[in-house]
């Protein structure tokens, strides 16, 4: 695991067309997009597949939570402020 200190914001930075947000959702829900990482690589899937992709006995927690504006204050041990705002 990288320490705080040597991740770059720079290598978190990549190419997202606009087209390619969602920013509403699909009017059938069960029709989102479903993405499935295995060992050979990422496969795609609707999430009505869900049943059959998840192992027998598998748990899902379901997730309710909102994104919200939030601005955040640190402090280092240096004495440094360290300021996060999350859009």
């Amino acid at each position: 695991m990288q320490k705080t200190q040597d991740i770059r914001i720079e290598e978190f930075d990549y190419p997202l067309p606009d087209e390619r947000i969602a920013k509403y959702p699909l009017k059938r829900r069960d029709a989102s997009k479903l993405l499935l990482y295995r060992q050979e690589g990422i496969a795609e899937y609707r999430f009505t597949d869900i049943t059959r992709l998840l192992p027998e006995h598998s748990l899902l927690v379901f997730n309710n939570t909102r994104v919200i504006q939030a601005r955040m204050h640190f402090r280092k041990e240096t004495g440094a402020l360290i300021e996060v705002f999350c859009l």
